[in-house]
Protein backbone atom coordinates (compact mmCIF):
# COMPACT_ATOMS: atom_id res chain seq x y z
CA UNK A 1 0.00 0.00 0.00
CA UNK A 2 2.82 2.42 0.84
CA UNK A 3 4.20 2.02 -2.66
CA UNK A 4 0.72 2.19 -4.17
CA UNK A 5 0.76 -1.34 -5.58
CA UNK A 6 -2.82 -2.11 -6.71
CA UNK A 7 -4.39 -5.09 -4.98
CA UNK A 8 -4.81 -7.03 -8.22
CA UNK A 9 -1.11 -6.47 -9.07
CA UNK A 10 -0.09 -7.69 -5.61
CA UNK A 11 -1.01 -11.22 -6.68
CA UNK A 12 1.71 -11.17 -9.33
CA UNK A 13 4.51 -10.39 -6.88
CA UNK A 14 3.49 -13.18 -4.50
CA UNK A 15 6.23 -15.63 -5.40
CA UNK A 16 6.46 -19.26 -4.29
CA UNK A 17 8.53 -18.65 -1.15
CA UNK A 18 6.09 -15.96 -0.02
CA UNK A 19 3.08 -18.21 -0.66
CA UNK A 20 4.77 -21.00 1.31
CA UNK A 21 5.44 -18.73 4.29
CA UNK A 22 1.81 -17.55 4.17
CA UNK A 23 0.66 -21.17 4.18
CA UNK A 24 -1.39 -20.84 1.01
CA UNK A 25 -2.80 -24.08 -0.44
CA UNK A 26 -1.82 -25.61 -3.78
CA UNK A 27 -4.04 -27.07 -6.49
CA UNK A 28 -2.55 -29.06 -9.35
CA UNK A 29 0.90 -27.71 -8.40
CA UNK A 30 -0.25 -24.07 -8.52
CA UNK A 31 -0.47 -21.78 -5.53
CA UNK A 32 -4.01 -20.64 -4.79
CA UNK A 33 -3.43 -16.91 -4.50
CA UNK A 34 -6.17 -14.64 -3.09
CA UNK A 35 -7.98 -12.24 -5.37
CA UNK A 36 -7.43 -8.49 -5.21
CA UNK A 37 -10.75 -8.02 -3.41
CA UNK A 38 -9.79 -10.64 -0.80
CA UNK A 39 -6.47 -8.87 -0.15
CA UNK A 40 -8.39 -5.61 0.23
CA UNK A 41 -10.78 -7.22 2.73
CA UNK A 42 -7.84 -8.74 4.65
CA UNK A 43 -6.22 -5.33 4.96
CA UNK A 44 -9.48 -3.70 6.06
CA UNK A 45 -10.72 -6.39 8.46
CA UNK A 46 -7.45 -7.77 9.88
CA UNK A 47 -4.54 -5.39 9.38
CA UNK A 48 -6.32 -2.12 10.19
CA UNK A 49 -7.59 -3.30 13.62
CA UNK A 50 -4.02 -4.46 14.34
CA UNK A 51 -2.80 -1.02 13.30
CA UNK A 52 -5.19 0.59 15.80
CA UNK A 53 -3.71 -1.49 18.62
CA UNK A 54 -0.13 -0.73 17.55
CA UNK A 55 -0.91 2.98 17.31
CA UNK A 56 -2.34 3.00 20.84
CA UNK A 57 0.78 1.31 22.22
CA UNK A 58 3.05 3.71 20.34
CA UNK A 59 1.18 6.79 21.56
CA UNK A 60 1.43 5.54 25.15
CA UNK A 61 5.19 5.08 24.73
CA UNK A 62 5.57 8.57 23.28
CA UNK A 63 3.63 10.18 26.10
CA UNK A 64 5.69 8.29 28.70
CA UNK A 65 8.83 9.68 27.10
CA UNK A 66 7.40 13.20 27.03
CA UNK A 67 6.72 13.05 30.77
CA UNK A 68 10.47 12.61 31.26
CA UNK A 69 11.18 15.53 28.91
CA UNK A 70 8.67 17.69 30.77
CA UNK A 71 10.67 17.43 33.97
CA UNK A 72 13.53 19.15 32.18
CA UNK A 73 11.82 22.11 30.50
CA UNK A 74 8.59 22.53 32.46
CA UNK A 75 5.97 22.00 29.76
CA UNK A 76 5.17 20.31 26.45
CA UNK A 77 3.98 21.98 23.25
CA UNK A 78 0.84 20.68 21.56
CA UNK A 79 0.13 21.83 18.01
CA UNK A 80 -2.84 21.36 15.71
CA UNK A 81 -2.37 21.58 11.96
CA UNK A 82 -3.61 20.24 8.62
CA UNK A 83 -1.84 19.28 5.42
CA UNK A 84 -3.10 18.39 1.92
CA UNK A 85 -2.87 14.86 0.54
CA UNK A 86 -2.93 15.22 -3.23
CA UNK A 87 -5.06 12.90 -5.31
CA UNK A 88 -4.95 12.49 -9.07
CA UNK A 89 -6.77 15.02 -11.23
CA UNK A 90 -8.69 12.00 -12.53
CA UNK A 91 -9.80 11.01 -9.02
CA UNK A 92 -13.24 12.58 -9.42
CA UNK A 93 -14.31 11.26 -6.02
CA UNK A 94 -11.64 13.54 -4.49
CA UNK A 95 -12.64 17.17 -3.90
CA UNK A 96 -11.03 19.99 -5.86
CA UNK A 97 -9.54 22.61 -3.53
CA UNK A 98 -9.41 26.09 -5.04
CA UNK A 99 -6.66 27.28 -2.69
CA UNK A 100 -4.21 24.49 -3.50
CA UNK A 101 -5.60 24.05 -7.03
CA UNK A 102 -5.56 20.27 -6.80
CA UNK A 103 -7.90 17.41 -6.06
CA UNK A 104 -7.06 16.33 -2.55
CA UNK A 105 -7.93 14.96 0.84
CA UNK A 106 -6.86 16.73 4.00
CA UNK A 107 -4.96 15.34 6.99
CA UNK A 108 -5.71 16.97 10.35
CA UNK A 109 -2.81 16.24 12.72
CA UNK A 110 -2.21 16.82 16.42
CA UNK A 111 1.37 16.71 17.76
CA UNK A 112 3.08 17.05 21.13
CA UNK A 113 6.69 18.23 21.08
CA UNK A 114 7.05 17.07 17.49
CA UNK A 115 5.55 13.65 18.17
CA UNK A 116 2.55 13.05 15.86
CA UNK A 117 -0.16 11.58 18.08
CA UNK A 118 -3.35 11.42 16.04
CA UNK A 119 -4.57 12.12 12.53
CA UNK A 120 -8.05 12.34 11.01
CA UNK A 121 -8.42 12.42 7.21
CA UNK A 122 -11.29 14.36 5.64
CA UNK A 123 -12.41 15.67 2.28
CA UNK A 124 -10.22 18.30 0.66
CA UNK A 125 -12.59 21.18 1.42
CA UNK A 126 -13.47 20.21 4.98
CA UNK A 127 -13.02 23.08 7.42
CA UNK A 128 -10.03 22.84 9.76
CA UNK A 129 -12.27 23.06 12.82
CA UNK A 130 -14.55 20.16 11.89
CA UNK A 131 -12.43 17.27 13.31
CA UNK A 132 -10.99 19.25 16.25
CA UNK A 133 -13.33 17.81 18.88
CA UNK A 134 -12.61 14.22 17.83
CA UNK A 135 -8.85 14.86 17.85
CA UNK A 136 -8.99 16.45 21.29
CA UNK A 137 -11.20 13.66 22.62
CA UNK A 138 -8.60 11.09 21.52
CA UNK A 139 -5.81 13.20 23.00
CA UNK A 140 -7.67 13.61 26.29
CA UNK A 141 -8.19 9.86 26.53
CA UNK A 142 -4.54 9.08 25.71
CA UNK A 143 -3.30 11.57 28.29
CA UNK A 144 -5.60 10.10 30.93
CA UNK A 145 -4.44 6.55 30.14
CA UNK A 146 -0.79 7.62 30.39
CA UNK A 147 -1.29 9.39 33.72
CA UNK A 148 -0.12 12.64 32.16
CA UNK A 149 -1.61 14.65 35.05
CA UNK A 150 0.47 17.57 36.25
CA UNK A 151 2.22 18.06 32.92
CA UNK A 152 1.66 21.60 31.65
CA UNK A 153 0.51 21.75 28.04
CA UNK A 154 1.02 24.77 25.80
CA UNK A 155 -1.47 24.50 22.91
CA UNK A 156 -0.80 26.28 19.61
CA UNK A 157 -2.56 26.52 16.23
CA UNK A 158 -2.58 28.73 13.16
CA UNK A 159 -5.32 31.10 12.03
CA UNK A 160 -7.36 28.36 10.39
CA UNK A 161 -8.49 27.29 13.87
CA UNK A 162 -9.70 30.71 14.99
CA UNK A 163 -13.15 29.64 16.14
CA UNK A 164 -15.09 30.19 19.35
CA UNK A 165 -15.93 26.48 19.42
CA UNK A 166 -12.29 25.44 19.06
CA UNK A 167 -11.19 27.72 21.91
CA UNK A 168 -13.91 26.16 24.03
CA UNK A 169 -12.99 22.59 23.04
CA UNK A 170 -9.36 23.05 24.10
CA UNK A 171 -10.51 24.25 27.49
CA UNK A 172 -13.10 21.48 27.83
CA UNK A 173 -10.91 18.52 26.89
CA UNK A 174 -7.42 19.57 27.96
CA UNK A 175 -8.03 22.41 30.40
CA UNK A 176 -5.70 24.71 28.44
CA UNK A 177 -5.97 28.09 26.73
CA UNK A 178 -5.29 27.89 23.00
CA UNK A 179 -2.57 30.12 21.53
CA UNK A 180 -4.00 30.74 18.07
CA UNK A 181 -2.98 33.28 15.45
CA UNK A 182 -5.81 35.80 15.11
CA UNK A 183 -5.99 38.26 12.21
CA UNK A 184 -5.08 41.86 13.04
CA UNK A 185 -8.56 43.15 12.11
CA UNK A 186 -10.31 40.79 14.56
CA UNK A 187 -12.72 42.42 17.00
CA UNK A 188 -12.85 41.98 20.75
CA UNK A 189 -16.14 40.33 21.85
CA UNK A 190 -17.60 42.93 24.21
CA UNK A 191 -20.21 40.50 25.51
CA UNK A 192 -17.49 38.13 26.73
CA UNK A 193 -15.21 40.26 28.91
CA UNK A 194 -14.98 39.17 32.54
CA UNK A 195 -17.53 41.73 33.75
CA UNK A 196 -20.08 40.47 31.23
CA UNK A 197 -19.27 36.87 32.11
CA UNK A 198 -20.00 37.56 35.80
CA UNK A 199 -23.27 39.30 34.93
CA UNK A 200 -24.34 36.33 32.82
CA UNK A 201 -23.45 33.96 35.65
CA UNK A 202 -25.40 36.04 38.19
CA UNK A 203 -28.54 35.93 36.02
CA UNK A 204 -28.42 32.12 36.04
CA UNK A 205 -29.00 31.81 39.79
CA UNK A 206 -31.87 29.36 39.24
CA UNK A 207 -29.59 26.79 37.60
CA UNK A 208 -28.33 23.84 39.69
CA UNK A 209 -24.86 24.32 41.11
CA UNK A 210 -25.06 28.11 41.26
CA UNK A 211 -23.01 29.59 44.11
CA UNK A 212 -23.20 33.37 44.65
CA UNK A 213 -19.99 33.32 46.68
CA UNK A 214 -17.91 31.98 43.78
CA UNK A 215 -18.74 34.54 41.09
CA UNK A 216 -15.11 35.67 41.01
CA UNK A 217 -13.74 32.14 40.71
CA UNK A 218 -12.87 31.98 37.00
CA UNK A 219 -12.58 28.21 36.76
CA UNK A 220 -15.83 27.58 38.63
CA UNK A 221 -17.82 30.20 36.69
CA UNK A 222 -16.59 29.02 33.26
CA UNK A 223 -17.29 25.37 34.13
CA UNK A 224 -20.79 26.33 35.33
CA UNK A 225 -21.51 28.24 32.10
CA UNK A 226 -20.17 25.36 30.00
CA UNK A 227 -22.46 22.87 31.73
CA UNK A 228 -25.47 25.10 31.11
CA UNK A 229 -25.38 25.75 27.39
CA UNK A 230 -22.99 28.72 27.24
CA UNK A 231 -20.16 27.03 25.32
CA UNK A 232 -19.92 29.80 22.71
CA UNK A 233 -19.71 32.49 25.39
CA UNK A 234 -16.88 30.60 27.10
CA UNK A 235 -15.14 30.23 23.73
CA UNK A 236 -15.46 33.97 23.14
CA UNK A 237 -13.94 34.65 26.56
CA UNK A 238 -10.85 32.56 25.82
CA UNK A 239 -10.54 34.07 22.35
CA UNK A 240 -10.62 37.55 23.92
CA UNK A 241 -7.80 36.52 26.25
CA UNK A 242 -5.76 35.22 23.32
CA UNK A 243 -6.41 38.40 21.33
CA UNK A 244 -5.08 40.52 24.22
CA UNK A 245 -2.08 38.19 24.68
CA UNK A 246 -1.29 38.44 20.97
CA UNK A 247 -1.48 42.24 21.03
CA UNK A 248 0.87 42.38 24.02
CA UNK A 249 3.29 40.01 22.32
CA UNK A 250 3.35 42.12 19.16
CA UNK A 251 3.94 45.32 21.12
CA UNK A 252 6.82 43.72 23.03
CA UNK A 253 8.45 42.48 19.83
CA UNK A 254 9.18 39.06 21.36
CA UNK A 255 8.27 36.14 19.14
CA UNK A 256 7.02 32.82 20.46
CA UNK A 257 9.22 30.10 18.96
CA UNK A 258 7.73 27.07 20.72
CA UNK A 259 5.74 26.08 17.64
CA UNK A 260 8.89 25.58 15.56
CA UNK A 261 9.68 22.10 16.86
CA UNK A 262 6.36 20.78 15.57
CA UNK A 263 6.60 22.77 12.34
CA UNK A 264 10.00 21.20 11.71
CA UNK A 265 8.63 17.71 12.34
CA UNK A 266 5.64 18.44 10.10
CA UNK A 267 7.93 19.32 7.18
CA UNK A 268 10.13 16.31 7.93
CA UNK A 269 7.13 13.98 7.78
CA UNK A 270 6.32 15.16 4.28
CA UNK A 271 9.93 14.66 3.19
CA UNK A 272 10.10 11.15 4.70
CA UNK A 273 6.89 9.86 3.15
CA UNK A 274 4.82 10.58 0.09
CA UNK A 275 1.35 11.44 1.37
CA UNK A 276 -0.19 11.71 -2.08
CA UNK A 277 -3.07 9.34 -2.85
CA UNK A 278 -2.86 9.40 -6.64
CA UNK A 279 -4.86 6.65 -8.38
CA UNK A 280 -6.39 5.38 -5.15
CA UNK A 281 -10.15 5.16 -4.82
CA UNK A 282 -11.96 6.91 -2.00
CA UNK A 283 -12.38 3.84 0.20
CA UNK A 284 -8.62 3.15 0.03
CA UNK A 285 -7.29 6.68 0.50
CA UNK A 286 -8.23 6.94 4.18
CA UNK A 287 -6.65 3.61 5.17
CA UNK A 288 -3.54 4.41 3.10
CA UNK A 289 -3.06 7.74 4.86
CA UNK A 290 -3.51 6.06 8.24
CA UNK A 291 -0.80 3.50 7.38
CA UNK A 292 1.62 6.20 6.27
CA UNK A 293 0.87 8.30 9.31
CA UNK A 294 1.70 5.32 11.53
CA UNK A 295 5.05 4.96 9.77
CA UNK A 296 5.70 8.68 10.27
CA UNK A 297 5.06 8.14 13.99
CA UNK A 298 7.65 5.37 14.06
CA UNK A 299 10.17 7.54 12.23
CA UNK A 300 9.50 10.39 14.63
CA UNK A 301 10.30 8.11 17.55
CA UNK A 302 13.50 6.90 15.87
CA UNK A 303 14.79 10.41 15.20
CA UNK A 304 13.77 11.61 18.64
CA UNK A 305 16.06 8.95 20.00
CA UNK A 306 19.04 10.99 18.85
CA UNK A 307 17.93 14.02 20.87
CA UNK A 308 19.15 14.33 24.44
CA UNK A 309 17.54 16.39 27.16
CA UNK A 310 19.24 17.80 30.24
Amino acid sequence: EIFQVPYDDTRYIMFGSFCEIMGLPKRNGTWMKPSGSTICEFKRDVLEPMLDDLTKELVEAMLDRLKVVHRGKGYVVLTLDSTPAQASRYNFDAEYNGHYRIRMDKMHIIMIDGMPLFMIPTGGNEGDNTPVEDLLTMTESAIADSEFDGVEIKAMADGGYDSFKTFYQFHKHLGVELNCHIRETAKFSEDADWESIVKKYSRMYRYPGFDPHRKNDEGFVLAFLSRNGQEELVGKYFRNKELLRQEQQMSSGVKDTDRQVCETMHHSMKSWLDFTTVKLRHKLRESTLRCRFFISQLLSVIFKGYVTYD
